[in-house]
């Protein structure tokens, strides 16, 4: 019985390579890119279901992956280089998990069909912070409450809401750390793809501590800080998605700089550009799809943007000279930046596909750090076009242009505030470099910061009451730590106190 279920089997792989038109044999094309599977996520469960396969050489678009299970073809959901998620289908048997890319087959292990198995097909929110609702949605779930077990990634269980066999709604429960969550209904027991716990307050920032430049992450409070990166490579400049579930980064490996993401946990790493120039200095679109960065690969700084997943890389400016400092406009239809192409470095602005550059201030000082208001009528910038750093606010289009600091010392670093009434900046006017802030026409600036060292890399919370910044504590030996104040100057923190070590550029999870 067993010898001839077992060649039962190997007709129907037979047949279904057949019917592909592929081997599982060498087809004369390069082994080294070839599709491995690793794992499937879960190995059981309903048709309906959706499965996460995990490995590597995948196609990264859904229609560059054929999905099999037990020899019936799937639909796939979702795609990257390491990771697969497809519906299991209506019809299919138990069997093998196969996944197909340019002629390459790779076949993974068994997935069990058992209609009577509770299923997941969705979590959502697939992120949320400890005491959010979430809703749980699949199939063979039961209608009273108390006969679903929730558990947690950390074998926290929690409380169920709401219930139908349908959809379940659940609180996440304090202590729950990001993994799957496993439903567990008369015995059997189903399990999602992860689920990120979010931490509310948090930040990430750039420490040496572990020996070379890692991306941090830490309580405001100074608690439970983390080290998500840990690589030999050197990772900076750390950039939340706008939903706070990702973070890009730049980390330079051979001398090599290119665009990274990872969850906010430090999981899933991607290298999303893999050039053979240096990319740097990304930023997400306001809508999270897209990340805009500036490269050299085509000889000299031009803006690029690509999906967020490193899909279509386009060279916006392409032009013969630098371009950098790219920076979205609050609803994504345009990108302000910086460009070197008339001789004198100019802001400039084009529309999100590169169409229509423009040149808005076509002075004869160099300006740098473009930065839209929150509203999208105004740009922020610091020009020294006087013969002194100064910050200068215009209207979008470049008109009425002001300097708005106009003071002896060096005024540079504009950031404003999440509802577009003031701005931070750096000032050295008391004789140190100090983070102040001014309402958004230059009027009553004020000094908030003050201490003994220099200050740098100011950042509002997303809720404009709090402010992060960057001292040297020790007045010059760049030994950076960082600290949080209350946007009146009031109340300073210091959030991480590493002896020797230099923390800096912090960013609040949005």
């Amino acid at each position: 019985m067993f010898k001839a279920l077992s060649f039962r089997f190997y007709l129907l792989s037979v047949l279904t390579l057949s019917l592909l038109g592929l081997h599982a044999c060498d087809n004369g094309t390069d082994s080294s890119s070839a599709p491995v599977i690793n794992s499937i996520n879960p190995t059981s469960g309903p048709t309906g279901i959706t499965v996460t396969i995990s490995g590597t050489g995948f196609g990264t678009t859904n229609a560059e992956n054929r999905v099999t299970f037990g020899g019936t073809l799937a639909e796939v959901t979702s795609a990257s280089e390491t990771a697969i998620e497809a519906t299991v289908p209506e019809g299919a048997a138990s069997g093998a998990v196969t996944v197909v890319r340019d002629g390459q087959i790779a076949i993974g292990p068994n997935f069990t069909v058992d209609e009577m198995m509770p299923g997941i097909t969705a979590v959502e929110p697939d992120s949320a912070m400890v005491g959010a609702a979430i809703t749980i949605t699949g199939m063979n779930f039961s209608p009273d409450p108390n006969q679903n077990v929730i558990t947690f990634n950390g074998g926290i269980i929690a409380d169920v809401l709401q219930a139908s066999p349908a959809e379940l709604t659940v609180e996440v429960p304090d202590g729950a750390r990001s993994g799957p969550i496993l439903v567990e209904v008369d015995g059997k027991v189903a399990q999602s793809a992860r689920f990120t716990v979010l931490a509310a307050e948090r930040i990430a920032y750039i420490s040496d501590k572990a020996g070379n430049n890692d991306i941090w992450t830490i309580g405001i409070d100074g608690s439970n800080p983390v080290n998500i990166t840990n690589d030999p490579g050197n990772d900076v400049a750390p950039k939340w998605s706008p939903d706070g579930t990702r973070i890009t980064f730049v980390r330079t490996r051979g001398g090599n700089d290119e665009v990274w993401v990872m969850d906010a946990d430090g999981f899933n790493y991607r290298n999303l550009t893999n050039a053979a120039g240096d990319d740097e200095f990304p930023h997400w679109s306001p809508d999270g799809s897209q990340i805009v960065f500036i490269s050299d690969r085509d000889g000299n700084q031009d803006i690029w943007v690509m999906d967020a997943d490193g899909a279509n890389a386009t060279n916006l400016t392409n032009a013969p000279n630098d371009d950098d400092f790219p920076s979205w406009s609050p609803d994504g239809s345009q990108i302000v930046f910086r460009s070197f192409r008339t001789g004198d470095r100019e802001i400039w602005v084009m529309d999100a596909d590169g169409s229509n550059p423009t040149n808005l201030t076509n002075s004869d000082g160099d300006e740098v750090l473009p930065i839209y208001s929150p509203d999208g009528t105004k740009i922020a910038f610091f020009s020294n076009r006087t013969g002194n750093r100064e910050v200068w606010v215009m209207n979008a289009d470049g008109s009425n242009q002001v300097n708005i600091t106009n003071h002896p010392g060096l005024d540079k670093d504009p950031f404003w505030s999440p509802d577009g009434s003031q701005i931070l900046f750096i000032s050295d006017r008391d004789g140190n470099d100090d983070i102040w802030v001014m309402n958004a026409d230059g009027s009553n600036p004020i000094n908030l910061s003050n201490t003994p060292g220099p200050d740098t890399f100011q950042k509002w919370s997303p809720d404009g009451s709090q402010i992060v910044f960057s001292t040297d504590p020790t007045g010059g030996n760049e030994i950076w730590e960082i600290w949080v104040m209350n946007a009146d100057g009031s109340d300073k923190r210091r959030v991480t106190n590493f002896p020797n070590v230099r923390s800096f550029d912090a960013q609040w999870r949005p």
